[in-house]
C-alpha cells in the first residue's frame, strides 16, 4: 500500500493492535496494511515516554497501490518490423508516466517511450527478448511483455520471369513466408500502360507493347506493406507460327515431315494435328504426317501447327491428296482384239466402268472398236469388225467409226458412233442396234429416232428414260427418249458460242463428254472449246458456268473465278457421303482434275505430255480424254488415248 502524509485533523487516533491499521516501530517505521482500511485516513501518535499526556500525531492516507499492466504480454514480431504495446498505469494520477526499455539493449530491438517497438534486423539468440515498462511514480510497479523476434517477412512470386503477349494473360501467385498472413496487394508498377493485375493476380497484358517491353508485377504483403516480391513481364507482339513446307504433294500412304517455329513466347513447342480428322491421314508429335490410305470426299488435308504457348495461334499446311497410277490395260498402239489376250489400243477416248471389280468398256477408237476388258486387262468381247464403217451386227459382224462416248445401264451399253454420226448401243452379248442417226452431218430433231441427225456425238449418259447426248459438232446436248421410236430433241444450246441460260438460249462451243449426278437432277458437260465446265438443271434445262474461267490455260482455285482448263473432254462423277466430286480429263493440259467444294485442284498429272506411271503428281498422261469412276469410288478408269492405254486412278490402297 502507499502511504500519503496528511494535514493534522485535529482528531486523534489509536492504531489498533490486529495491525489492519498497518504497524509501527519504536524507531517510527510504519508499515501501511495490505489493504485500504476504511476509513483510508488514520493517525500515527508519538507518546513521550517521561509524559504520556504529551504526544503528538501524523495523519496518514492509505492509498492502494501503483499498477502497470503492458498489453499484449506476448507477441511475435518479424525482424525490422515494429509494433506498438499499449500500457495501463493505475493509482498513479499524480504522475501516470511510464518508463519502457528493452532488456538486454539494442541488440534484442529498440522501443520508444510511446512503446513503439523495432524488431532487430537479425533474429537474436535467443529469440525471445523481454520489453519492460515502469511506473515514474512509483518505480517498484512495472511489467514486461515477452516479444518473440521471428525472421523477416519474405514475399516471393511465381513465376517470376515470364513472356506474356499483348492482350494475353498470366495467372501469378504469391507466398509470404514468415507470417500466417498470406494476405497480399497486387499491382503493376508503371500503371495501365503497363498492363492490369487482379487481385487474384491474375495479369492482363496491354494491347500494344510498351517502351520499355519489361515490366514489373508487384506482390506487397498485408501484415507488412514495406514488404513486397515482383515478377519481371517481358511484352511480346502477338505469338506467330510458321511451318515448313507450306505445301506438298503426296500419294496415298506416303509420309512427309513437318517443320514449326514459333516466335515472341519463349514456349516454341507446338501440337500437330490434321484438321480434318483421321479419315485424311495422322500425323505424330514430331511432325511427321502419313497420308490416308483412300481418298474420299476431299483432296486436300491440312496438317495444322498449333501453339503451346496460345492455342489460337497457329499455322497451317496444305497436303494434296493424290491417287496411285498404273496401266490398267493396253502397252502400246496396236488392235489386240484377240478374246482371252491383253488388250491393245489405238488412240481409246471412251471407257465405263461396269462394277468395283473394274470389268469395263473401252471405246477403242483407232481400231474402230468397243473392247470389253476383265480386271487383268484381257478381252473379253469384241464389238466391231475393226474397218472404217456402218453395220449392224453381231459382235465382229458390226462396223463401227471411231467410236467415242460409252454408257452401260445393265442391260444395253449405249454408244456415240462419232464417224457414222449416229448413237447406237449394244447388248450384253454384243449384238447392235441404231438408236439414232441418219448417218448424214445435220442437227435435225425428230420424232422417229432413225430420221434425226447428228455431227460427231461423243459423250452419252443415261437418266431416267433418257439418254443425254453431247453433240460435238453442232454444240448442242440432244435428248432421246428410249422408248417408242426414240424421238430425238435439243435439250439445250444452239448455235456455236459460249452462254448461259435456259434451253436454247444457251450456246457451248463443242461439248465433248457429259456426266449425270446420282439424283437425276444435274448433267455436267465438258464445254471443251470454251474451257469450262458446264451444269444443266434437268428439270428445267437451264445452263450455267459451274468451273473454268474460260480463258485456255492451267491454274488451279475457285472453280468459276480462278480455275482455267485446256480443252477439257472427260467427266465423271460421284457422290461420297454429302460431298460431291467431279473428276476432269484436262485434256491438252494432259493431266485430271478434280472439282470438290467450289474449288478445281490437280489429282494427277503434271502438265506435260508423255507416260509415268506411280504417284500421282508424278505421272504423265498423253491427251487423256472419257473416264470413268468404279461405282465404290475406289477407283477410276480413264482413256489415255495418245498413249494408248487405259490408266488406273487408285484412290484406296
Amino acid at each position: 500500500m502507499l502511504i500519503r502524509r496528511m494535514p493534522l485533523s485535529g482528531r486523534s487516533r489509536k492504531t489498533p493492535g490486529d495491525g489492519s491499521l498497518g504497524t509501527v516501530s519504536n524507531t517510527g517505521l510504519y508499515t501501511a496494511p495490505q489493504n485500504v482500511p476504511n476509513p483510508a485516513q488514520i493517525v500515527i501518535r508519538a507518546t513521550s515516554v517521561e509524559d504520556n499526556s504529551a504526544f503528538g500525531i501524523a495523519p496518514v492516507l492509505i492509498v492502494p497501490p501503483v499498477s502497470v499492466t503492458i498489453s499484449p504480454k506476448t507477441k511475435t514480431v518479424n525482424a525490422g518490423t515494429s509494433f506498438k504495446f499499449s500500457v495501463t498505469v493505475e493509482n498513479a494520477d499524480e504522475d501516470p508516466s511510464v518508463k519502457w526499455e528493452v532488456i538486454g539493449g539494442n541488440q534484442n530491438g529498440i522501443i520508444e517511450q510511446d512503446g513503439y517497438y523495432t524488431a532487430p534486423d537479425t533474429v537474436p539468440n535467443p529469440a525471445n527478448v523481454t520489453v519492460k515498462v515502469t511506473s515514474n511514480f512509483d518505480t517498484s510497479a512495472s511489467d514486461t511483455a515477452t516479444v518473440t523476434v521471428a525472421k523477416p517477412i519474405e514475399v516471393e512470386v511465381s513465376p517470376n520471369f515470364v513472356y506474356v503477349n499483348v492482350t494475353k494473360t498470366q495467372q501469378f501467385t504469391a507466398t509470404v513466408k514468415n507470417t500466417s498472413d498470406q494476405g497480399v496487394t497486387w499491382s503493376v508498377y508503371g500503371g495501365a500502360a503497363n498492363g492490369t493485375i487482379s487481385q487474384t493476380g491474375l495479369y492482363t497484358a496491354p494491347a500494344n507493347v510498351p517502351n520499355p517491353n519489361i515490366i514489373s508485377v508487384l506482390a506487397t504483403s498485408k501484415a507488412d506493406p514495406t514488404k513486397s516480391g515482383g515478377a519481371q513481364v517481358v511484352i511480346a507482339p502477338p505469338i506467330q507460327v510458321s511451318i515448313s513446307p507450306t505445301e506438298a504433294k503426296l500419294a496415298l500412304k506416303e509420309t512427309k515431315l513437318f517443320s514449326a517455329s514459333v516466335y515472341n513466347t519463349s514456349n516454341t513447342n507446338v501440337t500437330y494435328s490434321v484438321v480434318e480428322g483421321a479419315n485424311y491421314g495422322s500425323v505424330n508429335a514430331s511432325g511427321t504426317y502419313t497420308a490416308p490410305d483412300k481418298i474420299t470426299d476431299k483432296v486436300v488435308a491440312t496438317v495444322r501447327a498449333t501453339s503451346q504457348a496460345d492455342n489460337t495461334k497457329y499455322a497451317d499446311a496444305k497436303v494434296y491428296l493424290y491417287p496411285m497410277v498404273s496401266t490398267f490395260a493396253g502397252s502400246s498402239w496396236g488392235d489386240g482384239a484377240t478374246i482371252g489376250q491383253p488388250a491393245q489400243f489405238k488412240s481409246p477416248s471412251g471407257v465405263f466402268v461396269i462394277d468395283n471389280s473394274l470389268n469395263a468398256y473401252v471405246a477403242d477408237t483407232g481400231s474402230n472398236r468397243i473392247k470389253k476388258v476383265d480386271p487383268t486387262g484381257k478381252n473379253t468381247l469384241i464389238i466391231g469388225s475393226g474397218a472404217y464403217g456402218y453395220a449392224e451386227g453381231a459382235t465382229t459382224a458390226a462396223q463401227l467409226a471411231a467410236p467415242t462416248g460409252l454408257f452401260w445401264d445393265g442391260s444395253y451399253l449405249y454408244f456415240a458412233d462419232t464417224g457414222n454420226n449416229r448413237i447406237r448401243r449394244a447388248d450384253a452379248a454384243g449384238t447392235t442396234t441404231l438408236v439414232a442417226g441418219t448417218g448424214a452431218v445435220g442437227s435435225a430433231d425428230n420424232n422417229t429416232g432413225s430420221s434425226a441427225t447428228f455431227f460427231q456425238p461423243m459423250g452419252v449418259v443415261k437418266v431416267g428414260n433418257y439418254l443425254y447426248v453431247a453433240d460435238a459438232g453442232n454444240h448442242k446436248i440432244r435428248r432421246i427418249e428410249l422408248s417408242g421410236n426414240f424421238a430425238v430433241t435439243t435439250f439445250a444450246g444452239s448455235t456455236q458460242g459460249d452462254a448461259d441460260g435456259a434451253g436454247t438460249a444457251a450456246k457451248f462451243n463443242r461439248p465433248t463428254a457429259i456426266a449425270a449426278d446420282s439424283a437425276g437432277t444435274y448433267l455436267y458437260v465438258c464445254d471443251t472449246n470454251n474451257n469450262k465446265i458446264k451444269r444443266i438443271q434437268i428439270s428445267n434445262a437451264n445452263v450455267t458456268n459451274f468451273a473454268g474461267t474460260g480463258t485456255a490455260g492451267y491454274k488451279d482455285g475457285a472453280a468459276t473465278s480462278a480455275a482455267q482448263f485446256n480443252s477439257p473432254s472427260g467427266i465423271t462423277y460421284f457422290k461420297s457421303g454429302a460431298t460431291e466430286l467431279l473428276y476432269i480429263s484436262d485434256t491438252q493440259n494432259y493431266n485430271i482434275r478434280v472439282i470438290v467444294g467450289g474449288q478445281v485442284y490437280t489429282f494427277a498429272g503434271t502438265n506435260t505430255y508423255g507416260f509415268a506411271d506411280g504417284q500421282g503428281y508424278l505421272t504423265k498422261f498423253n491427251t487423256p480424254m472419257h473416264l470413268f469412276i468404279a461405282p465404290d469410288g475406289k477407283n477410276i478408269l480413264v482413256a489415255d488415248s495418245q498413249n494408248h492405254r487405259i490408266r488406273l486412278l487408285d484412290l484406296e490402297q
